[in-house]
């Protein structure tokens, strides 16, 4: 792609996310970014930014550097959900900015496609108006790949650090980054000269993920995931459940619109196989790590861990689209079929009885309003919100989503027994036999519908 054309790019795309965070600047912390944005955050922003280690009940094991991000953020620009939507727009910048030079360098003057691709593919799209870890970890992944493929050194250095700093998935895609840039054909260098290079190159990124677990063991103590307020998630699962696994990995791979970039991947197999084997490379590796870490666990199948795969389908994909670019309309019409379906996924709302991963769509963004609405009509009537019980992801103290001096919050639900249930169809814990349950036995004293969402507080009687 041309320098300019890139640029030009580059600043349409760098304007349509700074009007999107501006758009989403007020939307509270959702999904797992209470967690790891809210709560995260306030401890260190209340303790101190140099306080050691979360303590156990909110130490899931990754490195705190994102909550201290969240908390130095608010110490400069004040403690405010906008302050924390603007601290990821550099992020998605880089991202933007990494996706057109990648794209370049595979697609050529087409580079803007794979870019596009991924800026409004669900699982990306949907991250991009939350405060986000994965958005910086896409920023590792993209940085370290650019610089495998343009050889650069410094973006490898820096893109492995960020993986490293952000998460421990992060820490899994360094791993998978390494054996990516073994595997790829340098001339006059043999196999240990590959070694010692990458043990150059990844060595700062591995070095302080190794050093961040040790120092976490000997500090707090610290037994591993197992040990951690969500050990459930890591249980491992029998032989039959591993079979089970296996079939919701595929769903999570074709989920959202992703099965059209899947099949035009699996049809031009042999076409990228010779003319780009670093990317099918790349894509193996992904795909057999995942599988490795996420399929024995019990709960490790979120969308979001997906994100590095998609982000190399979407990229082979649309290279072999570009293939077809100059046969009359055929490169055209495969391109708006693979952006149709990714508009599509950020549509897609499974029944009620179906888990979604709603942090990885666009599709949760009205319930911001529905639940500030349905906020208003609980206070005005009176309601306490701790005799009211609802689920994931609503279950928190206001305060760590909202970032205001709210105290108190909704309860974890017993059916049958709390007076009032909220229940909206971006909750996925409540059960089949909840859902027969609570319609059998309550009654909707307030519903709000928008956009396939639906959000009711119910009375029992």
């Amino acid at each position: 792609m041309e320098e300019k054309k890139l640029w030009i790019f580059f600043v349409l795309g760098a304007s349509a996310y700074l009007i999107l965070i501006w758009l989403h600047r007020a939307d509270p912390f959702f999904w797992d970014t209470i967690q790891f944005a809210g709560k995260h955050g306030l401890w260190y922003f209340e303790e101190g930014l140099f306080s050691g280690f979360l303590p156990p009940e909110l130490n899931s094991g990754h490195p705190p550097s994102f909550g201290i991000y969240q908390a130095a953020v608010w110490k400069l620009f004040g403690n405010s959900l906008t302050a924390s939507h603007f601290s990821l727009l550099p992020f998605l910048w880089l991202n933007l900015y990494y996706s057109l030079r990648i794209g370049g360098k595979i697609l050529g003057q087409q580079g803007w496609l794979f870019a596009l691709a991924l800026a409004i593919c669900p699982f990306y799209l949907g991250h991009s108006t939350l405060v986000s870890p994965d958005l910086i970890l896409v920023t590792g992944f993209l940085m370290t790949l650019y610089g495998c493929l343009r050889s650069q050194q410094l973006s490898i250095i820096i893109g492995s650090l960020l993986l490293a700093l952000i998460s421990i998935r992060g820490q899994m895609i360094l791993g998978v980054m390494v054996l990516f840039y073994l595997s790829l054909p340098i001339e006059k260098m043999t196999f240990w000269q590959k070694i010692k290079s990458a043990l150059c190159l990844f060595g700062f990124g591995l070095g302080l993920a190794g050093l961040f677990h040790l120092l976490q063991y000997f500090t707090t103590d610290w037994q591993g995931l197992e040990a951690s307020p969500w050990a459930e998630s890591f249980e491992y699962v029998s032989w039959s459940g591993w079979i089970r696994q296996l079939g919701i990995f595929g769903w999570r791979v074709l989920d959202y619109g992703m099965l059209v970039p899947v099949g035009m991947v699996l049809v031009g197999l042999k076409q990228a196989w010779k003319e780009q084997p670093k990317l099918l490379r790349l894509s193996i590796w992904v795909t057999l790590v995942l599988v490795a870490v996420l399929t024995p666990r019990v709960g490790l199948m979120n969308h979001r861990y997906f994100l590095p795969l998609h982000i190399t389908i979407l990229l082979i994909a649309t290279w072999l689209i570009t293939q077809q670019w100059e046969a009359g309309m055929k490169g055209k019409a495969l391109a708006a079929l693979l952006l149709l379906s990714m508009l599509f996924g950020n549509r897609l709302i499974y029944p009620d009885t179906v888990a979604q991963g709603w942090d990885s769509t666009a599709a949760h963004w009205p319930i911001y309003e529905m639940e500030k609405e349905m906020h208003s009509y609980i206070t005005q009537t009176g309601l306490p919100l701790d005799s009211i019980g609802t689920a994931f992801p609503y279950r928190s103290e206001r305060r760590y989503a909202t970032l205001t001096e709210e105290t108190g919050g909704y309860q974890q639900y017993a059916m049958g027994i709390d007076t009032y249930i909220l229940y909206g169809n971006v909750m996925n814990e409540f059960s089949d036999e909840d859902l027969k349950f609570l319609k059998e036995n309550y009654h909707p004293i307030k519903s709000i519908e928008k956009g396939g969402l639906r959000l009711s507080l119910y009375k029992r009687g």
